[in-house]
């Protein structure tokens, strides 16, 4: 099954004395639904989808649908 990873690069701090904001990741079933999460991404963090879209990377991805191939896929994914 194919799906598309969404990832916004970490940001650093706006100002002197704050934190910055950690990556942060989405998965979406369409390119129409990674766009959408790319752009509700870009709003959450503050940054302006047409000037600051290279802080986001979509990468499409292969999702194996038997058991014994999506558990090793799953650990992978959140190790």
């Amino acid at each position: 099954m194919r799906g598309y990873k969404i990832t916004l690069k970490a940001q650093p701090a706006k100002n002197e004395g704050e934190a910055g904001t950690p990556a942060k990741v989405r998965f979406g079933g369409s390119q129409s639904e990674a766009a959408a999460h790319k752009k509700a991404l870009l709003e959450e963090a503050g940054l302006r989808p047409q000037a600051d879209a290279n802080q986001v990377t979509i990468d499409q991805i292969d999702i194996p649908t038997g058991k014994a191939d999506l558990v090793p896929f799953l650990n992978k994914l959140v190790s």
